[in-house]
């Protein structure tokens, strides 16, 4: 069980007041997998959540791609065809199998969802700042995380 953080949102996470981020930091806590890669993980290095990256590190929760990978993921996206400007999740998401990303970027939930690029599709679990989502939906999206 895995979830691809995007940085977009990464600061949002941290924050434990926000019922969304302290879900998916419990859901961490209690034996999720976090996978990042390549340009991702130099993104969220850039982040609050910096310090947690490092735990879980340690701690095995989170698990980096191999790097000689994404970049052969990233050639087979047809760019033509997505409109967001996050390929290298994207071309994470296609190579670890991870089929739940967290993000707030509208764009990236459309092309996760797009048939062909990423498949099967991925799964969104939003992470609005302006309003609180159904939180037994975002559960149950990250009871469904996978990863190869």
């Amino acid at each position: 069980m895995c979830i691809i953080i995007d940085a977009c949102c990464a600061n949002f996470l941290e924050n434990a007041h926000l019922p969304q981020g302290r879900l998916v930091l419990d859901w961490i806590k209690a034996g999720g997998k976090v996978i990042s890669g390549g340009k991702l993980e130099k993104e969220l290095r850039g982040t609050k959540l910096q310090a947690l990256l490092v735990q879980w590190k340690a701690s095995g929760r989170l698990i980096s791609a191999d790097s000689e990978i994404l970049p052969i993921q990233e050639a087979a996206i047809d760019r033509d065809a997505i409109n967001s400007n996050d390929l290298h999740v994207l071309a994470l998401a296609k190579a670890s199998g991870a089929r739940v990303v967290v993000t707030r970027d509208r764009t990236l939930m459309q092309d996760l969802k797009k048939s062909g690029q990423v498949a099967p599709a991925g799964k969104i679990y939003p992470f609005p700042e302006d309003q609180v989502q159904d939180l037994r939906v975002q559960r149950g999206v990250l009871r469904n995380a996978g990863c190869r």
